[in-house]
């Protein structure tokens, strides 16, 4: 309630900043509710702690801000799993997806894709 509280008065003086204010918290918070899943292994949630704690240290020590494209155009995503998908490839990660808009595009230190990584054989879940 106060979370909302607080970016409905932002939002009063001005609507950018509260959304600004929105992506970026709502960044940190897709990485606490990723860690707690119950779906995670312990193997899953060890390879994903040093990633999570890397980008809290960015937002604390580099004062970083970062955005979170989310909108997948006509997608439900709190049914399914997101329809951007990424894979590892050598030297990183290949992105395949389509998102709609993300607020603070071109002006936040660092992106938070939200999407489905594809494994050969497995459904994603």
């Amino acid at each position: 309630f106060e979370y909302a509280m607080v970016g409905a008065e932002i939002g009063k003086y001005c609507g950018a900043t509260a959304l600004t204010f929105n992506m970026h918290n709502s960044s940190m918070a897709w990485s606490r509710f990723m860690f707690d899943m119950p779906n995670l292994t312990p193997q899953e949630k060890a390879a994903f702690a040093p990633l999570r704690e890397r980008q809290l240290r960015r937002a604390i020590a580099e004062k970083a801000i970062y955005s979170q494209p989310i909108s997948e155009g006509g997608q439900n995503w709190t049914s399914k799993p997101n329809q951007t998908q990424c894979r590892k490839v050598d030297g990183g990660w290949k992105i395949n997806g389509f998102k709609k808009f993300a607020s603070l595009a071109g002006y936040c230190d660092y992106y938070t894709i939200v999407c489905t990584e594809v494994f050969e054989g497995r459904e994603p879940r």
